[in-house]
């Protein structure tokens, strides 16, 4: 029986409760340090059936990656080497199948913390989802592992450009405000992630693998070259991922990269600046996008087709392929980002905080006579508008520009504690919303009902935000009796 896409209709269903609640709830916007009030902005027919549309070019960049990354896997798994490479790192983990876990998850939570690698980790997931399913695991521990162990890292954000940045840059911090409590409750939030995953790998190990279904396994054939070209073309992605997407200058105060390319825009041949003229539009290590990773995509598939002696026509067939198999991913993807268009034209999302922040969250403060417990439970209330508010937002950039500036204005004494909870609820919320783009390309890539890991996530979602709720608390304690 065809499993129902119910993530396609979680996310349709969210569309369409959020054009109706345009027409109920009037806007908002934030001036200085008041809340002022609004007329209705009303989603049109028109509107209505130009968003859906509108969503994918909005996240045409997104998109193209993901389909680069499908493209990308296509030909490698003609190689006669790829599937190989997999199968021989499954077997040598033989016996320490839960250390390499524990590894993999690791790593990628500190390169989201960071460097602020999530969605861009997307280029090593299918290689590393193929090692676990080849290992013996199920689909959901391959999901947990390569898709969801990043939004840990995006809980304890610390040297994110993406997450850390843009609240620093809203809240007027920086990087060093509450960085012990960020490694804490990342260290935290990790050991309870561990802990939820191995524990559901313990119980499928050998027992219900999935590795046949997957579709960037790769194809079961031998090749007489060398298998040393993929592991240094993924050693060299790497470096180029941590080394390109990283602001060294902004974050870590590092001109080497930035000196670097004014050397080599200024390098003449007499009197001419030909690598200007060469490099003209590459922008320099450390302000790398999600772009310029779909170009390196392009080009190490086409080395590894010529160092594999790939013809065209199967070099493309197989490009086309891959490109098909994540299809479903990028179309959703896109479709999310529809929503985007209710919460930035239709600006109500402010007056719903507004509600559950000072008229909720305020009102019950007041019946405890508690200083600090008044304090707990506005800031709670506060962390529970935040959910909504990255639900419809998706990207980051569009909840600190919009939802920052309404929390700075509503708790502006508390402005270190609002910065650790943005970033922590964001990254929890995405575990869950229909919206998440990581959650979008774990579900479809690998067949998983949105609804089963629902009821499969509840329990871990539930501990995370304890956790939070948990640190939230004791800092406000200790604020309250400084």
């Amino acid at each position: 029986m065809k499993k129902k896409n119910t993530l396609f209709k979680s996310i349709a269903i969210m569309f369409l409760v959020l054009v109706v609640l345009s027409w109920i709830i009037p806007t908002s916007r934030v001036s200085g340090t008041e809340v002022i009030s609004s007329d209705l902005a009303r989603v049109s027919l028109h509107q209505l059936f130009e968003y859906p549309w509108a969503g994918p070019q909005a996240s045409a960049k997104t998109v193209l990656f993901i389909l680069a990354v499908g493209g990308f896997y296509g030909v490698l798994g003609i190689t006669g080497k790829y599937r190989n490479c997999l199968e021989k790192i499954a077997k040598s983990m033989k016996g320490k199948e839960e250390l390499f876990l524990i590894i993999v998850s690791l790593i990628s939570v500190l390169l989201s913390s960071v460097f602020g690698l999530d969605i861009l980790l997307f280029i090593f997931i299918p290689a590393i989802i193929s090692i676990i399913l080849l290992m013996g695991y199920d689909k959901m521990t391959a999901y947990l592992v390569a898709f969801m162990s990043p939004l840990i890292g995006m809980i304890g954000s610390t040297y994110s450009a993406y997450l850390a940045g843009y609240t620093n840059q809203v809240l007027s911090l920086t990087y060093k405000n509450g960085l012990l409590t960020k490694i804490a409750l990342l260290v935290i939030c990790f050991v309870v992630f561990i802990a939820f995953t191995l524990k559901h790998a313990r119980k499928v190990l050998n027992k219900n693998s999935d590795k046949e279904e997957y579709a960037y396994l790769g194809e079961k054939t031998q090749s007489k070259k060398p298998s040393w070209p993929l592991y240094v073309i993924f050693g060299l992605l790497l470096v180029l991922l941590i080394i390109g997407y990283t602001d060294w200058e902004g974050v870590f105060g590092i001109t080497f990269f930035t000196d670097l390319h004014k050397n080599i825009q200024e390098f003449t041949i007499k009197d001419v600046t030909i690598l200007k003229y060469l490099f003209s539009g590459t922008e320099q290590l450390g302000k790398w996008t999600i772009d310029s990773y779909t170009f390196i995509l392009i080009l190490s598939t086409f080395i590894i087709s010529l160092v594999y002696n790939i013809k065209l026509d199967d070099s493309l067939e197989a490009y086309a392929k891959g490109i098909k198999k994540s299809l479903k991913s990028a179309a959703l993807v896109g479709f999310a980002y529809c929503v985007v268009f209710i919460a930035f034209y239709h600006g109500y999302i402010v007056t719903i905080l507004n509600f559950i922040t000072n008229t909720c969250g305020f009102g019950l403060a007041k019946l405890v006579n508690i200083t600090w417990l008044q304090e707990i439970i506005h800031l709670i209330f506060g962390s529970l508008g935040m959910i909504i508010a990255t639900a419809i937002n998706i990207d980051y950039l569009y909840v600190a520009s919009t939802v920052g500036t309404f929390l700075s204005v509503a708790y502006a004494d508390y402005t270190l504690l609002i910065s650790i909870i943005m970033q922590a609820i964001y990254g929890l919320t995405l575990f869950v919303a229909p919206t998440s783009t990581l959650l979008i390309l774990g579900l479809t890539s690998l067949d998983i009902n949105y609804k089963d890991w629902l009821k499969k996530s509840w329990k871990l979602v539930l501990e995370l935000l304890l956790v939070i709720f948990i640190v939230i608390i004791l800092l406000v304690i200790v604020k309250s009796h400084i």
